[in-house]
């Protein structure tokens, strides 16, 4: 009998303990990075510092159309620190699907009228320019998403790309579940090598050993992870 009175709060237990809670506020210290590949083996480094573009501000931007909007703003430190201890709710738009060709997307999305955007973040201080929350780990850089959504939704399923030959040249896999509210993503990116298609995963929440790095020098093309909206 005490087994059986236990099964459904150990159900309501692991439901609750998986639920993804809304992100309320965005705090943490900027770092300044500089990316190498080391040509051998592909293996990423990320080098850091301590940051040096003196006090200032950290901005975030949302789409608006087809310009983005300042959504909120608030201090940094000297030594690179801040708190934003709220954020609004964005302008919003429907989830779009954009087909490539030559891919094929099985990613199936539970409620088609969700609506939402996507923050960025910028410092404006004697150095300007975009941050990430971001870490690497062997040949893959990972990349953390904040995205607003209306409702709870998911999102699950593969994407690949061929190219002419029908030789697969990318894929993706992802698997979120948001809530109402803002919600930490990341996607995980893996450059092709001459064997090894290049891919991609998104899941829920930020990568670990995470840092927000100010970029100084890369010597990938652009790291900007594009969101689900």
């Amino acid at each position: 009998m005490m087994l059986v009175l236990l099964a459904p709060l150990a159900l309501a237990s692991c439901n609750l303990f998986n639920t993804p809670k809304p992100v309320t506020g965005v705090s943490g210290t900027v770092v300044e990075g500089t990316q190498t590949i080391n040509s051998t083996t592909g293996d990423v480094t990320l080098t850091t510092k301590a940051w040096s573009g003196g006090a200032g501000k950290v901005m975030v931007d949302v789409a608006d159309g087809n310009t983005n909007k300042l959504l909120t703003e608030t201090a940094l430190s000297a030594q690179g620190a801040f708190v934003l201890g709220t954020l609004p709710v964005p302008p919003l738009k429907k989830l779009s699907s954009v087909t490539t060709t030559g891919c094929t997307d099985s990613v199936v999305v539970s409620d088609k009228d969700v609506q939402g955007n996507a923050a960025s973040f910028r410092v404006d201080a004697a150095n300007d320019k975009a941050i990430e929350l971001m870490s690497v780990s062997g040949k893959t850089t990972n990349l953390a998403i904040l995205t607003y959504v209306d409702r709870n939704v998911t999102q699950k399923g593969k994407v690949e790309c061929k190219d002419t030959a029908g030789k697969v040249t990318s894929t993706a896999d992802v698997d979120v579940r948001l809530v109402k509210g803002w919600n930490w993503t990341y996607v995980s990116l893996t450059p092709s090598t001459s064997t090894v298609a290049a891919s991609a995963t998104m899941r829920n929440g930020t990568p670990a050993g995470a840092q927000w790095v100010f970029m100084t020098a890369a010597t990938t093309a652009s790291l900007k992870a594009h969101s689900l909206f």
